[in-house]
């Protein structure tokens, strides 16, 4: 990519963590829900692990355990197909 390429590209908004809903599950049962940093003070943990947890690699890792954590996120766009 060249340099005016790159000083031209649009940049990619990411969502605050504030912005996103999160639901944290352990096995079955829901174990907390709201923001990123909601759900990480409710279970002692940062909020980076709580959206670390939500992607692919956090999930697959979650796997190998015994009563696996799944955290859920919930874009606004999912809100919009209802």
């Amino acid at each position: 990519m060249s340099a005016q390429e790159a000083a031209t590209r649009p940049i990619r908004k990411r969502k605050n963590r504030n912005q996103v809903e999160y639901a944290v599950y352990r096995g079955e049962e829901m174990v907390a829900m709201g923001t990123a940093i909601e759900c990480a003070e409710e279970l002692g943990v940062t909020d980076k692990y709580i959206t670390w947890m939500s992607t692919p690699s956090g999930q697959k890792r979650a796997k190998k355990w015994k009563n696996p954590t799944t955290v859920v996120k919930f874009d606004e766009e999912d809100d919009d197909d209802e």
